[in-house]
């Protein structure tokens, strides 16, 4: 095996032939994934988004992989941490790699937007099945799309090598581009800050996230198409969706006191 390069959750991430990676996914995660994320990529390559070329499937033992052309920058995640004053602008270019995503439609074999949501709100912990329902009957209420849409967009599946790179289409599906939106906001507003910092530090990170979530939303509205009100109107069935989640337990309170906040507005 040529050098670890990174590791996620589902996957490790190594160097392979020359300006190539090798991205092998962990033995829980079944082919049909596996191929499903293949797929995804190279249809959002074909749609001039920016994102690594998916060259070839593998196996390596009982391991599945996806070859990938190699892009040697860090992840915007590392990017905000090294130079947080750059916030600004980097949330101006989030945006606006987020909208070249949505301006394509998806395929029609991508996954209902809404059938997922759901699938993943009656896997809620936290929630009892009342509730549940609640929720799940107010997302069928919400309109539908037709825009491809990432799933799972924020700056750790993002990477910066002249320009931003989207990656980690195993989540993409059909659906409206607010809801993947709201998504993304609530990722940006809601990540756990590590419990062992120290109290000022904490409210800082917190108010950073805060207003990385306010300037990138800000910025993906900016040229009109959708309003503030149509993201927020997703915010409650992607808050529950979010419960089916590994969570820390700081950030498994705050979905559920969110929830329950928007719950008094459906019921």
């Amino acid at each position: 095996m040529t050098r670890l390069v990174g590791r996620g959750r589902t996957a490790e991430v190594y160097d392979h032939d020359d300006g190539q990676v090798l991205k092998l996914f962990h033995g829980f995660v079944d082919a049909a994934s596996v191929e499903g994320e293949f797929a995804k990529a190279r249809f959002a390559r074909a749609n001039r988004i920016s994102t690594p070329a998916a060259l070839s499937l593998v196996q390596r033992d009982d391991r599945l992989g996806i070859v990938y052309q190699k892009v040697a920058g860090r992840s915007l995640l590392d990017a905000l941490k090294r130079r947080p004053l750059g916030m600004r602008g980097i949330a101006r270019q989030m945006a606006c790699l987020h909208r070249s995503v949505h301006a394509v439609e998806g395929a029609p074999e991508l996954a209902s937007q809404k059938q997922v949501l759901c699938d993943a709100i009656r896997q809620a912990a936290g929630l009892d099945a009342r509730s549940k329902q609640t929720v799940i009957d107010y997302t069928m209420t919400l309109p539908d799309g037709q825009a491809l849409c990432h799933g799972d967009f924020h700056p750790d599946n993002i990477l910066v090598d002249a320009g931003l790179w989207v990656i980690d289409w195993m989540t993409g599906v059909r659906g409206h581009p607010a809801c993947d939106v709201a998504r993304t906001a609530m990722l940006l507003e809601c990540a756990d800050i590590p419990g062992d910092m120290p109290v000022l530090v904490r409210r800082l990170m917190g108010r950073m996230q805060a207003w990385l979530a306010h300037t990138y939303l800000r910025e993906y509205l900016r040229p009109g198409g959708l309003s503030a009100a149509e993201v927020a109107q997703w915010r409650l069935p992607n808050d529950a969706a979010r419960l089916a989640e590994r969570l820390g337990p700081n950030e498994r309170r705050v979905m559920l006191a969110r929830i329950d906040a928007a719950m008094q507005a459906v019921r």
